[in-house]
């Protein structure tokens, strides 16, 4: 899988305090804010590939940065208000290439309900919230805009 260029710093991956994995490699960055990795590493004492996300939060103990560490694979998946936390895996970044069709959207939200309940209507109402408030800062690109405004009428 080819992931988008790293395009700023972030924090070192390989210095989170982890407490079930031990990164060997960062082999990409999926998310356009670098704050996700595409990562190889012992998780219980096997070599599995994964994905990292750093969760950023405003009054976090550790100086307003790196707040909460998860492995994005449900188990472990985020803090406070899940169907938050969906929409915004949900989204669609500028120059995104994954979870952009319906069927692909459709396997994350099955995946999700295996292991846990939410309330799509909500996911839904907060995906929709993000889009109004990215289209003001997307509009020299044409295609995301378009892709945003049809979403918008789908709902």
């Amino acid at each position: 899988m080819s992931h988008p260029a790293k395009w700023r710093e972030t924090c070192d991956p390989f210095a989170l305090p982890y407490s079930r994995f031990r990164p060997l490699e960062i082999l990409g960055y999926p998310h356009a804010g670098n704050d996700v990795f595409h990562a190889r590493g012992l998780y219980r004492g096997r070599e599995v590939r994964a994905y990292i996300k750093v969760a950023r939060q405003r009054g976090s103990a550790i100086e307003n940065e790196v707040a909460i560490l998860e492995l994005l694979d449900f188990e472990l998946a985020g803090r406070g208000n899940r169907d938050f936390d969906i929409a915004w895996a949900l989204l669609l970044r500028p120059g995104q290439r994954f979870l952009r069709t319906e069927a692909e959207q459709a396997a994350f939200l099955e995946g999700y309900a295996a292991l846990g309940d939410f309330d799509l209507t909500a996911v839904r109402r907060y995906m929709a919230q993000c889009y109004v408030y990215f289209l003001q800062f997307s509009g020299e690109d044409g295609e995301y805009c378009d892709y945003v405004r049809g979403w918008l009428k789908g709902v």
